[in-house]
């Protein structure tokens, strides 16, 4: 709860932030808010979609090892073992593309939300918060080339895979934070600059307020 709130108050300083470097460089107050709005808009909205895109023009064929479940009397469906299948699949690398989603406010709460149990089941607990699904939803998406996303059994079926390893469990809400803190440094500094005086040169009309 308090890295949430962390995160939260932090991010609000550095959109102030970048709210009075657009006020600074533009001459008018109108241009400035338009700006601030489109930049907010842009992270939140255009680059998500921008980030799945990406998976039409990131993506490879590879070799892909998958376990499905084949069940020894597929009438009464009660005893099954687990079986690999080698197939040639096209795997989207929507890993290289995921520092699109760095600086996204609802990506940088859900990243800094707590993770959800190793033995989760979503069968038996789906009532699970949004950040929790969406944090889930991001770490599966930066290590989606890990054999284990393509293990389909469960794991009291003979035959599971259990020399997979784990995917690695690497945050991401510090680079997204780290990114909004530079740019927001950035924008006081060019507000700073801006509004120093006394100004030499002021054209007509100009606000330095």
């Amino acid at each position: 709860m308090l890295r949430l709130l962390g995160v939260i108050v932090l991010l609000t300083l550095c959109v102030t932030a970048v709210g009075l470097g657009l006020s600074a460089l533009t001459s008018r107050q109108l241009g400035s808010v338009v700006l601030a709005y489109v930049i907010v808009f842009g992270v939140t909205v255009v680059l998500p979609i921008a980030w799945g895109s990406t998976a039409v023009v990131l993506n490879e064929e590879r070799e892909v090892t998958n376990y499905y479940s084949v069940y020894d009397d597929e009438y009464s469906m009660e005893k099954s073992r687990c079986v690999a299948e080698q197939v040639e699949e096209t795997v989207p690398r929507l890993d290289l593309s995921l520092p699109l989603l760095w600086g996204n406010p609802v990506v940088l709460l859900a990243e800094a939300a707590p993770a959800l149990p190793a033995d989760y089941d979503p069968l038996e607990d789906p009532d699970t918060d949004l950040l929790t699904t969406l944090k889930t939803g991001m770490r599966s998406a930066a290590t989606t080339t890990h054999p284990v996303h393509s293990v389909h059994c469960s794991p009291e079926d003979p035959g599971y895979p259990t020399d997979l390893g784990t995917p690695p469990n690497r945050p991401v809400w510090p680079m997204g934070l780290g990114l909004w803190l530079l740019v927001g440094a950035l924008s006081l500094l060019v507000a700073v600059r801006r509004l120093a005086v006394p100004v030499r040169h002021l054209g007509a009309g100009t606000r330095i307020a």
